[in-house]
């Protein structure tokens, strides 16, 4: 920009006295208003920048564009342009194409389309960012992914859908981890890094370590969830699954009690709840109350009778014998 605008201040003397006839060699007025902007790449700048001097119809116009552009641009003009330039090729054009179509040269004039220009910018900028977020910044939504893509138990998880059973125990090597669960691992770290206390990403990673068999961790960070956030049903099912998960390793019976319990507080919180139903009637065949694993799974299948998840509490009944 300073060395258009030394140009400028060289064609300061020359005066556009009468509309002349452009030569096959000059540009149109679009590019030297581009250029008077400073937003032409340098091989094409320089090759009109050459032509300048020769040509009595180019160079008042490059003088007059440079002064609109530069010579008494207030501080308000000068950041906007600032702002532009930093921004897509595509927005440079638009500028540059909107700037050549404005008639008048008033200061106020320039402001308001620099100002429009400015604006649709960074609500375009706005909108994609919500809408990535919205779809992918929620780590829950990579756990759900995981858990559709390779079940590792039969538990249900909350918003996951539904996928058959994939059993493989202990953890899995980091090359073997699907793409969603190495993304949900790497955005639930990220995230914790800037919001260690925050009870949705705690409870994102306790599901995350429960795909790992670290059901000790997951148990720990699922507790810390529910610290934050109390008598959340969602929340108490999924550190019922980590219990009962460790039940199943370790053999004990307790941690099957404990499950029970936790699933028994969320269908008290919420009875139509049907993720703790589901997990509950799973639990209560765990502990060898078929009695009560059949009324689980009759009420489950009231609350749903067509879905894949209704075919396997049908497929879990019909296997109970009191």
């Amino acid at each position: 920009m300073e060395m258009y605008e030394a140009s400028g201040r060289d064609l300061e003397s020359m005066r556009l006295v009468g509309p002349l006839a452009p030569s096959p060699e000059c540009p149109n007025e679009l590019l030297l208003r581009q250029l008077a902007a400073g937003l032409l790449d340098e091989d094409r700048a320089d090759k009109i920048l050459e032509h300048l001097p020769h040509c009595s119809r180019c160079a008042p116009l490059y003088r007059e564009f440079s002064e609109e552009m530069s010579s008494d641009l207030s501080v308000e003009e000068e950041q906007i342009l600032a702002a532009l330039r930093l921004s897509e090729p595509s927005a440079q054009t638009a500028l540059a194409q909107s700037l050549a179509t404005v008639q008048p040269r008033t200061s106020r004039n320039r402001i308001a389309v620099l100002s429009a220009l400015a604006a649709a910018l960074v609500l375009c900028a706005a909108l994609l960012w919500m809408r990535y977020g919205q779809t992918h910044a929620n780590p829950n939504s990579f756990v759900a992914a995981a858990y559709a893509e390779h079940r590792p138990f039969d538990f249900r998880l909350e918003d996951a859908p539904y996928a058959p059973l994939h059993v493989e125990r202990g953890a899995r090597s980091a090359g073997s981890k699907s793409e969603s669960l190495l993304q949900a691992e790497l955005r639930i770290k990220q995230a914790l890094s800037h919001s260690p206390d925050d009870a949705t990403l705690l409870d994102a990673k306790s599901k995350a370590e429960l795909f790992e068999s670290q059901y000790d961790a997951a148990i720990a960070d699922s507790i810390g969830a529910l610290h934050r956030r109390p008598d959340l049903p969602a929340f108490l099912s999924d550190l019922a699954i980590a219990f009962a998960l460790r039940g199943d390793e370790q053999n004990q019976s307790s941690d099957y009690t404990k499950a029970n319990d936790l699933l028994a507080h969320a269908l008290q919180i919420a009875p139509s709840n049907r993720v703790a139903l589901f997990n509950k009637a799973l639990v209560d065949e765990r502990l060898g109350r078929p009695a009560e694993a059949q009324k689980d799974w009759k009420q489950y299948l009231a609350l749903d009778a067509g879905s894949d998840w209704a075919n396997e509490a049908r497929e879990h009944l019909t296997s109970i014998h009191p």
